[in-house]
């Protein structure tokens, strides 16, 4: 008595195929940051994080007077800008150098506003990016 398995031959090499590849996981993880940079944008035009508390705090009455808008987190357009992605080997990095942000960020000594996708949105990002990457590797 026998099982006989056919295509494992073919299987060996997709999986060689992705195994090669997703070496350099620069591609995924590109479109990934490309995609939570939007994310990003978008809570500044929504003006909240749906996915770490959402609606951002109204800014005080003299904020608006002095600013000409009652758009949080946005004057001249500096911090909503300067949100960028960086890949170094298969980590990567989305962030923004203004030091201010991390007050914001984390509500110190200001209302807490984040601006960055909560993990799980991050992981949810980064997951379907790769599973694209490698359906379409084995197709």
């Amino acid at each position: 008595m026998a099982v006989i398995v056919k295509g494992i031959k073919k299987i060996n090499n997709l999986l060689r195929k992705v195994q090669v590849e997703v070496v350099n996981q620069a591609t995924p993880l590109k479109q990934a940051g490309v995609l939570l940079l939007n994310e990003i944008d978008g809570y500044f035009q929504q003006g909240g994080n749906p996915s770490q508390g959402g609606k951002w705090k109204m800014i005080k009455e003299l904020t608006i007077a002095r600013k000409g808008s009652s758009r949080v987190l946005i004057d001249t357009g500096v911090l909503r800008g300067s949100f960028r992605q960086d890949i170094t080997g298969n980590t990567l990095r989305i962030g923004t150098q203004v030091k201010y942000a991390k007050y914001h960020e984390e509500g110190d000594g200001v209302p807490k506003r984040p601006m960055l996708p909560s993990t799980a949105k991050v992981v949810e990002v980064i997951d379907k990016q790769y599973t694209n990457y490698i359906a379409k590797l084995i197709k």
